[in-house]
């Protein structure tokens, strides 16, 4: 399956064998994301994607809790400094649901059972620190360390934001593999 978080939705393409058997499209992408921070914080939007940009992760347990970034805000001509953490447990919210409504996806696809399913995970939102965990904890991806075995991978694209080219070669392989 490749999962590509664009900046306005997130498209789905479930293959089996060379061909494209499920798609799906969620209406949540970055925007989503950034302007979760816009609204929290009365910020501008280029301000909060600089933000989101520079400073997001999906696991706010990861970043120090007294860690503050400048956020321009809309009423006025000067940053203000928030708390990371704080912006990182909205993206972790958004993240959730997003991943959530992947898995929904995937298992409406019913295709193979998900832990047999190759995974691509693309766009920019691909990039965010967390996210790849979090896909793996929530019901889209077994931990590596599961009791049983499986072919499930989380399939490493090097440049999410640039996908296609990768999903070619990466198809490739699958087809060749047999998955």
């Amino acid at each position: 399956a490749v999962v590509d978080i664009g900046g306005g939705t997130t498209d789905i393409v479930v293959f089996q064998g060379s061909r494209a058997r499920y798609t799906a499209v969620i209406p949540v992408g970055g925007f989503q994301f950034t302007n979760d921070i816009c609204v929290a914080y009365s910020a501008t939007y280029p301000g909060a994607e600089e933000v989101k940009l520079k400073y997001a992760n999906a696991d706010p347990f990861s970043v120090r809790v007294d860690e503050m970034v400048p956020l321009p805000s809309t009423g006025g001509p000067a940053d203000r400094l928030v708390l990371r953490r704080d912006v990182c447990q909205l993206v972790r919210e958004r993240s959730q649901e997003l991943v959530n409504l992947v898995a929904l996806k995937l298992r409406e696809a019913a295709l193979v059972d998900m832990a047999e399913m190759p995974l691509a995970l693309t766009g920019g939102v691909a990039n965010l620190p967390g996210l790849l965990d979090m896909t793996r904890f929530n019901g889209v991806r077994r931990p590596p360390n599961a009791h049983h075995s499986t072919r499930a991978t989380i399939v490493p694209v090097q440049h999410p934001v640039h996908f296609q080219p990768q999903l070619f070669s990466y198809m490739g392989r699958v087809i060749r593999a047999g998955l």
